[in-house]
């Protein structure tokens, strides 16, 4: 379970290292996300370092989509 969360948190952080790199070269680029949330599923997809997921329900992201649109 730590090791989900890590590896979503890592996944996240390199979706923020990403991102100004993206829009530097090409302005229109932009990466959503979505999470599967622990007895909940897919989310609505987010981008611009909105939350993906839930906070505060102590509930684990099991899965995560990332897709680059340009």
């Amino acid at each position: 379970m730590k090791k989900k969360l890590l590896l979503s948190l890592l996944l996240l952080f390199a979706l923020f290292l990403i991102t100004p790199k993206v829009n530097a070269q090409n302005k229109s680029a932009a990466i959503r996300y979505q999470a599967h949330v622990q007895n909940v599923g897919w989310m609505d997809k987010v981008s611009d370092g909105e939350t993906a997921g839930t906070t505060g329900r102590n509930l684990g992201v099991e899965a995560l989509k990332i897709q680059l649109e340009t």
